[in-house]
C-alpha cells in the first residue's frame, strides 16, 4: 500500500525538479558586445541616480536648517506670547483680586493731572488775553 502511494509522489518530484533545475544554454560569442552596452548604460544610470540622490541629500540638509531655525522662531514667538498673556492679565479680564494688579494709575488719577476746562488750542485755554 505504501508503494502505491509512494511511485506518484516519487514521479511527480523528479518532474518537477527536471523542469526547476534545468540549465539554459550558454549565449553565443556576439552577444558580448551587447551585454557591454548594456553594463555601460546601466552604470551612466547608477551615476546620475547617484548624483539626484547628493543634490536630494543637500536639499535635505538646508530644509533641516530651516526648519530648525523656525522651530527657535516659534519658540521665542510663543515665550513672546506667554509674556503677553501674562502681563495683560489683570482683575478686570481674570479672576484674579484687585489687590494683585499692582500699582497702576487710576482714570481719576490721569485726569487730575491734565489741564482744567477749555477747549484745546482755544486762546482762553492758554492763558492769553483778548484785548477788543
Amino acid at each position: 500500500m505504501i508503494a502505491r502511494i509512494a511511485r506518484p509522489i516519487a514521479k511527480k518530484v523528479s518532474s518537477s525538479s527536471s523542469r526547476r533545475f534545468s540549465h539554459k544554454p550558454r549565449q553565443p560569442e556576439s552577444n558580448a558586445k551587447g551585454q557591454q552596452g548594456e553594463l555601460e548604460r546601466l552604470r551612466e544610470e547608477v551615476k546620475k541616480r547617484d548624483q539626484r540622490l547628493a543634490e536630494l541629500e543637500k536639499q535635505v540638509g538646508e530644509q533641516e536648517k530651516q526648519i530648525g531655525e523656525q522651530e527657535k522662531q516659534i519658540a521665542d514667538l510663543e515665550r513672546q506670547l506667554a509674556l503677553r498673556k501674562q502681563n495683560s492679565t489683570n482683575s478686570t479680564n481674570s479672576s484674579k483680586p484687585p489687590s494683585s494688579d499692582g500699582l497702576a494709575v487710576s482714570l481719576a488719577g490721569a485726569a487730575a493731572e491734565s489741564k482744567a476746562g477749555g477747549i484745546r488750542g482755544d486762546s482762553l485755554a492758554t492763558g492769553e488775553r483778548i484785548v477788543a
